[in-house]
């Protein structure tokens, strides 16, 4: 958790009607591990209903007033790493007060999630589309790693700076004109050899990722383009059938007039 709330988590919160001590440390690990997957694999902004696509909210049980996020299975799970036991997690709580002026974007007191905040979502087009990009490619994503500090600040989870020279765990490119070094492999030519052919296939896999993020980003621009379209032409139309207002009476005089004529 990070403070303040990135936009995301508060919206998530607000959705759901749950304040933040609501929720169970392994829910937020899910909802800030999401938002540094979307950043990484070039989804954009992470979105509530595509968050749901992949997770839906669950009461903790035999603990009243607790929730947690579940990964639904008619989608690919998107994490492991997550701790299946968290010892005195609720013996402290943290007193916060937001600065004058910058209410809340959240529940602050405890609720009850409704059912229709924990329906199924409805998806647009480039929601779907999203969707097809986190699921396919790069495989399950280990948080026990992934949510280190540089990727957090990375993907504005956190406002501190990163530690200078030190690249975001998800792997920044080296500076330019330089190319990496790969060590030769203690005990001969052989082992050099087996570590250059699991670079080469790892730069091979790499690449062909990179196709299909390509392929799925032009797929969402261009499902964004037909809901633009689309709304075009709706308000186009609305336009059309739009009567002014007061011209009925207009035409029922001059019928008038006419008649006397």
């Amino acid at each position: 958790m990070r403070l303040p709330l990135h936009p995301f988590v508060s919206d998530a919160l607000a959705h759901f009607g749950i304040a933040p001590s609501q929720l169970a440390p392994n829910g937020w690990r899910t909802l800030v591990g999401f938002a540094v997957l979307c950043h990484f694999r070039g989804a954009g902004a992470p979105t509530l209903p595509v968050f749901r696509r992949f997770f839906a909210l669950a009461a903790l049980p035999n603990a009243k007033g607790w929730y947690n996020f579940r990964a639904r299975e008619s989608v690919p799970a998107l994490f492991t790493g997550l701790p299946t036991s968290i010892k005195g997690w609720k013996e402290e709580f943290l007193l916060v007060s937001p600065p004058p002026g910058a209410p809340w974007r959240c529940p602050v007191k405890w609720g009850v999630a409704t059912k229709e905040a924990m329906s199924d979502p409805v998806l647009t087009d480039g929601d779907a589309a999203v969707v097809r990009l986190l699921s396919q490619g790069q495989g399950v994503v280990d948080l026990k790693t992934y949510l280190s500090e540089s990727n957090l600040v990375a993907s504005k989870i956190s406002r501190a700076s990163a530690c200078p020279g030190v690249a975001a765990s998800q792997g920044a490119p080296s500076r330019a004109g330089k190319k990496t070094q790969v060590p030769a492999a203690a005990g001969g030519g052989n082992g050099g050899e087996v570590l250059r052919s699991e670079l080469q296939a790892k730069e091979k896999a790499l690449s062909k990722a990179k196709g299909e993020i390509s392929q799925l980003k032009k797929e969402l621009g261009n499902a964004k383009k037909r809901e633009l379209a689309k709304a075009q032409q709706e308000l186009a139309y609305a336009a059309q059938v739009l009567v002014p207002e007061g011209g009925g009476k207009g035409a029922g005089a001059n019928k008038r007039r006419r008649g006397a004529q």
